[in-house]
């Protein structure tokens, strides 16, 4: 019996909590045509108009990445735009909240908005990717990528590990693709006595995510 009341004391002040947060919502006084977005490489830009409210100081933007995890991105009133990261390829309708922000700390009722964004840069590096044969070596070619590139990529072939005499993955170069940005054209020497190297590309972002993986004959 006690078991019995304790749970629904339980029950009880959670509905008031819920309760509570939800009569801390304030009306946010515009609607979804405040923001436009602007495609960007592995997300897009946000612009916004918030309304002329001294108490207002931003706003909160909740979506899921291409991963599927929870993002917030924050911007401040003192400014009218706000970027939007975590995704790869280009996608349409990405569906999101939009939080306005009081100086208490409460947030409005959601506001929800649908973007699109763009490839991300180890995605255009690597759909412009090509890998040929050269002299005691292989040679790497790319379409031009922004100087201001994000991510990295690494450069292996398929040797022989010389701590375990078995075919492995031989790390030869790893570069941030600011770096890469820089030339079109990479010349790599395989040290190993390999007639036919096997090459792998790997790119990744600046979170870890590894993007794409290919592997040229």
């Amino acid at each position: 019996m006690k078991l019995k009341y304790l749970l629904f004391g339980l029950a009880t002040c959670f509905a008031i909590c819920a309760c509570s947060d939800d009569d801390e919502r304030f009306a946010p006084g515009i609607d979804s045509t405040a923001f436009t977005f602007t495609p960007a490489p592995g997300g897009a830009v946000m612009h916004y108009r918030l309304p002329a409210n001294s108490d207002i100081n931003g706003l909160h933007i909740y979506y899921k990445d291409v991963y599927g995890n929870d993002m917030v991105r924050t911007a401040s009133s003192a400014r009218d735009s706000l970027l939007i990261i975590g995704f790869n390829e280009a996608q349409k309708g990405v569906k999101a909240n939009v939080q306005l922000t009081r100086r208490d700390h409460s947030e409005s009722e959601p506001i929800t908005v649908t973007f699109d964004t763009a490839d991300s840069d180890p995605v255009t590096f690597m759909n412009g990717l090509e890998v040929q044969s050269d002299w005691e070596g292989f040679t790497i070619t790319y379409d031009s990528i922004r100087a201001e590139a994000q991510g990295l990529f690494h450069v292996f072939y398929i040797g022989t590990d010389p701590m375990t005499g078995q075919p492995d993955t031989i790390l030869i170069s790893t570069q941030t693709l600011t770096q890469a940005a820089i030339y079109e054209k990479q010349i790599f020497s395989v040290k190993q006595d390999v007639t036919h190297p096997v090459v792998v590309v790997r790119c990744e972002d600046f979170r870890g995510n590894r993007i794409e993986e290919r592997t040229f004959n």
